[in-house]
């Protein structure tokens, strides 16, 4: 690993939230060297990659960060493809798919026979599959962007748990707008009253969204009261025109002194309602009610279902902790106005109050950047000068489809395992780039401490067994993956391969790899 810290000369990085918005990050940079190797399975068989790699993202509790998982474009663009906020006791498991390409010096046989244009073709498209081929990892520290964006002093709020996580609250499920939470008074004042400030924004702003949430409750339980009701008169008003039907004859079912019963089942016609039986003692009298009419006006069964529709929307509403507002929130963030710190001119160009154009966040600082897309291209280089066997293999890794969260709601509640297919993936990506969007400005803020991971892989393929490789060959696979390592380590570091080996070993490395040994790589 090759470490470069954050100076005050180190340029910025950018990457895209969306076609007008570009997100500048700066901090320390780290070059990964990944060299796997393999044997073949069997005599007659070549080398495959079996390896399944998992790349695990954990937080602590009360801890949170985003993570941007993409590939190097440019000296200075990162091309994010995912990301996720990963906060309080959060786990994330994301397959990693490994893709072999051939060595250098088997492409250079394979396009032998193929015209000068084929090749210069060939080439081309190799070098921009080699530069493409930078996994990269941003990891972006969020309590950092939120003091700088709310115009707090630095590591403010470090001890400050329960105003971060209403905050967090605040920008991730409700998309409260930044200003509204920010300290707008003197910069020069203590930073315990900037901190006394914002907290006193985060308390207004949740006492209504409280407020909010008890009317939208209130209003939910009055209309199910107001439906019960209505469902209850519609019963009785239903039941009481039923009993008041002309067809309906009390006197034809009373029974008639003297007679022992009366019969509850009639046949005569095929309209004839049927009836329960039902017996009575000598004298009494009592009202017979057919079944066919004791019947309810479909209307009266469908208020009763509103009610229990309703009666499930309140409780969704108290144990919904967004509730009703959430959604107004999201229906205002869909037709939400140009931020109010740019005015729009006449031109349809968005410019900040000093002036300076915006198109896709602020005037992006390349500098002198290290062009790390070149580095898999000098790596391909030294290999086809340096392994004389031709089996090291430039290695791509490409995210899987299928991820694994684990997270803990609460405290005091279990863990929950969910799978993250595309959509839900790209949900999380919409959560991340909402944050983030929101701690920079719109691009108008620099997002400062957010590391940088770059990842150069191959694979170092044996073409046999390693008991074939070592009696057939007569070959040390030690001293070739060691080989390798050193044509890695010394174009990731751009050292020479001597000042890379501990004297104690230097003179061992030296007899099983000369070639390496005598000038620079």
């Amino acid at each position: 690993v090759r470490t470069k810290p954050q100076t005050d000369d180190t340029a910025n990085m950018s990457f895209a939230l969306n076609a007008a918005t570009t997100v500048q990050f700066r901090g320390p940079h780290y070059i990964h060297g990944w060299l796997d190797h393999q044997f073949s399975s069997s005599p007659n068989h070549m080398a495959q990659s079996t390896k399944h790699l998992d790349l695990v993202i954990r937080a602590r509790q009360f801890s949170n960060f985003i993570v941007v998982l993409g590939k190097m474009k440019t000296a200075s663009d990162f091309d994010a493809k995912h990301a996720v906020i990963v906060k309080n006791n959060d786990e994330f498991r994301v397959p990693l798919n490994l893709e072999q390409i051939p060595p250098p010096k088997v492409f250079r046989d394979l396009i032998s026979s193929l015209s000068p244009e084929q090749q210069r073709f060939a080439k081309a498209f190799r070098n921009m599959q080699l530069e493409g081929s930078l996994f990269g990892i941003t990891v972006i520290q969020i309590k950092p962007a939120m003091e700088k964006v709310l115009n707090l002093n630095d590591n403010a709020l470090t001890k400050e748990i329960k105003l971060t996580q209403d905050l967090m609250t605040l920008f991730t499920e409700y998309q409260i707008p930044t200003d509204q939470l920010s300290f707008g008074g003197d910069p020069s004042q203590p930073g315990k009253d900037k901190l006394a400030e914002v907290r006193s924004h985060v308390t207004s702003i949740m006492k209504m969204i409280e407020g909010e949430k008890a009317v939208q409750v209130k209003a939910a339980q009055q209309k199910a009261d107001y439906r019960e009701a209505e469902a209850k008169d519609g019963v009785r008003r239903t039941k009481k025109s039923k009993l008041a039907s002309p067809r309906f004859d009390k006197t034809a079912f009373r029974g008639a002194p003297g007679s022992p019963a009366v019969s509850a089942s009639s046949a005569s016609t095929a309209t004839t309602p049927t009836f329960h039986s039902m017996s009575m003692n000598r004298g009494e009298t009592a009202d017979v009610v057919p079944e066919a009419d004791l019947h309810v006006d479909a209307g009266a069964f469908e208020f009763l279902d509103e009610v229990l529709e309703v009666e499930k929307m309140v409780m969704e509403v108290a144990n919904d902790d967004g509730g009703a507002v959430r959604a107004r929130e999201s229906e205002r963030t869909d037709t939400k106005p140009a931020d109010d710190n740019r005015e729009l001119h006449a031109d349809g160009e968005d410019t900040h109050p000093t002036g300076q154009k915006k198109s896709g966040g602020a005037k992006i600082d390349v500098g002198d950047h290290e062009d790390y897309t070149k580095i898999p291209v000098a790596f391909d280089r030294a290999l086809e000068a340096f392994d004389s066997d031709g089996t090291v293999r430039p290695t791509l890794i490409k995210v899987g489809k299928v991820w694994n969260k684990r997270c803990q709601k609460s405290l005091l509640g279990g863990e929950q395992h969910a799978t993250l297919l595309k959509s839900e993936q790209d949900k999380e990506k919409s959560q991340a780039f909402d944050l983030i969007d929101a701690l920079s400005r719109s691009g108008g803020l620099v997002l400062e401490s957010s590391d940088l991971h770059i990842i150069v892989s191959a694979t170092h393929a044996f073409d046999k067994t390693l008991v074939n490789t070592v009696v057939e060959d007569n070959a040390n696979p030690i001293e070739k993956v060691e080989r390798t390592s050193l044509i890695m380590a010394s174009t990731t570091h751009g050292e020479d391969p001597a000042s890379l080996v501990h004297q104690q070993h230097a003179e061992r490395v030296k007899t099983a790899s000369p070639s390496l040994f005598k000038d620079e790589l």
